[in-house]
């Protein structure tokens, strides 16, 4: 699996909205890259967005998924691009304050084939099955 692109909006201490691009040319051609920070720089957001994206959980905050918004805001949202064997998906999710556990709406997309998946429990399974991984 390859991660391509990462974008969250009120996401922790993160309000708005916020792209990360793992395409660049320097880390394609790296093929390896590094998240490194400071101490509250962000490393841990982003490694909860990718989660959150792929599991619709977050590991630090255990069942109250709605603790991951932003204070202040009613919702957020993580969509990831990834790639697996040479098919490109993207997985959305979307949080409501109003949600403590396990977000209802998610929607995985094969921008390779153009199928797509909106119901969350078939959207886990598949991925798990893509990515051999569960949380």
């Amino acid at each position: 699996m390859r991660i391509n692109k990462l974008i969250f909006k009120n996401i922790a201490s993160y309000k708005g909205e916020y792209e990360i691009n793992f395409d660049v040319s320097v880390l394609r051609r790296s093929g390896i890259f590094l998240i490194s920070g400071n101490t509250g720089a962000g490393k841990s957001t982003i490694l909860d967005c990718i989660t959150l994206a792929l599991y619709a959980r977050v590991y630090r905050l255990d069942k109250n998924i709605s603790d991951s918004i932003s204070k202040g805001f009613d919702s957020a949202y993580v969509r990831l691009t990834f790639t697996v064997s040479e098919k490109r998906y993207e997985s959305f999710i979307e949080l409501h304050i109003k949600q403590k556990e396990t977000p209802r709406s998610m929607v995985l997309n094969c921008l390779s084939d153009g199928n797509f998946i909106e119901n969350r429990d078939d959207v886990l399974v598949y991925i798990k099955s893509l990515c051999r991984l569960d949380f």
